[in-house]
């Protein structure tokens, strides 16, 4: 069950989805930009508390700063969160192929059409994933 971490609803639907024996994901989007560190922090620390199996951010980075600062949030907090970090829009394409190997859990690839900014098709993806990763 993916449920936004900021929704009135979220530990409603993060105890019916645990109750029933559902792994959750807890999302975080921001699609007008990346926030700073401690925000990001924060949002970690509430999609944990919620007990979201896995934190997921999305964000818009304006830059390769903001990428950066996706990476070390990824990084940091890897070790005390299940965690899905994912950069949205052309200036993050990176974001979904090399973050794997920085510790998310996954990445999206689209079939027939995109459903968030920046997306690669899985022709795209699947293989420079496999070139980089094996497999």
């Amino acid at each position: 069950m993916d449920v936004e971490i900021g929704s009135a609803i979220a530990s409603e639907v993060a105890s019916a989805a645990h109750a029933h024996g559902k792994l959750v994901v807890g999302s975080y989007h921001d699609f007008a930009r990346t926030p700073d560190a401690a925000t990001l922090a924060t949002v970690v620390a509430r999609g944990t508390a919620l007990g979201a199996d896995v934190v997921k951010l999305a964000t818009t980075p304006q830059d390769v700063r903001d990428v950066r600062l996706l990476a070390s949030v990824l990084i940091s907090h890897a070790e005390d969160a299940n965690l899905v970090v994912i950069g949205m829009g052309e200036r993050a394409v990176a974001t979904r192929l090399l973050f794997p190997a920085l510790g998310s859990l996954l990445t999206y690839a689209f079939r027939d059409e995109p459903t968030g900014p920046g997306q690669l098709s899985l022709d795209e993806l699947a293989p420079l994933v496999r070139r980089l990763f094996g497999g």
